[in-house]
C-alpha cells in the first residue's frame, strides 16, 4: 500500500511539473528539472548499490532458508530463524534509510516546483507574453513542429514494439497449443 501510495505521489508530482515552469527554458510552460550529470550519476549509483545490495540479502536469505529446511530439531531451526530475523532486520534498516533518501530527493524537487510557481504568479504577464511572442514566432512554431513530431515517432516506435512483442507472445502460444 506504502508503494502504491509513493507512486501515486510522484505519479501527481511529475505530472505537475509539466505545468509549472516559467521562462523561455521550457517549452509550452513545463518545468525542466535542471538536474546535473554528477546528480544523475550519484542517483543512478545509488539505485545500482541498492539493487546490488538486495540482491546480495536475497542470496543470503536462499541459503538461510535452505539451512532452516535442512535443519533436524527445532533448537537448530530456531538458531536458523534467529539468523534469519537478523539478516532481515539489517534489510529493513537499510530499506528505511533508502525511503528516507528518496522523501528528501522529493522534497527537493517539490522545493525547485515551489520556487518555480512562486516565480510564475510573481511574472505571469511577462510570461504570457513571452510565451505569446514564441507560439508566434517562426522559431517557436518550428520548435513546437519538431516536438510533436518527435512525439509522434515516439509513439508509433512504441505501438510497434508493443505489437512485436504481442506477436512473439501469440507465436510462443500457438506454439505450445500445437
Amino acid at each position: 500500500m506504502r508503494k502504491l501510495a509513493l507512486a501515486v505521489c510522484s505519479m501527481f508530482v511529475m505530472a505537475s511539473l509539466s505545468f509549472a515552469g516559467s521562462g523561455m527554458g521550457m517549452y509550452a510552460g513545463g518545468f525542466k528539472d535542471k538536474e546535473t550529470k554528477e546528480e544523475k550519476e550519484a542517483r543512478k549509483e545509488k539505485m545500482e548499490a541498492i539493487k546490488k545490495d538486495y540482491e546480495e540479502f536475497q542470496k543470503n536469505i536462499d541459503v538461510l532458508i535452505e539451512k532452516y529446511n535442512n535443519a533436524n530439531d527445532d533448537a537448530d531451526k530456531e538458531s536458523v530463524k534467529g539468523e534469519i530475523r537478523g539478516l532481515v532486520a539489517v534489510q529493513t534498516d537499510k530499506n528505511i534509510a533508502a525511503k528516507k533518501d528518496m522523501l528528501e530527493d522529493q522534497k527537493a524537487r517539490i522545493s525547485k516546483l515551489e520556487t518555480k510557481i512562486t516565480d510564475l504568479e510573481a511574472n505571469k504577464d511577462k510570461y504570457i507574453d513571452e510565451k505569446v511572442d514564441f507560439f508566434t514566432s517562426a522559431e517557436g512554431q518550428a520548435k513546437m513542429k519538431e516536438m510533436r513530431e518527435k512525439k509522434e515517432k515516439k509513439e508509433k516506435t512504441s505501438a510497434e514494439k508493443k505489437k512485436e512483442k504481442k506477436k512473439k507472445v501469440d507465436d510462443k502460444d500457438s506454439k505450445k497449443s500445437k
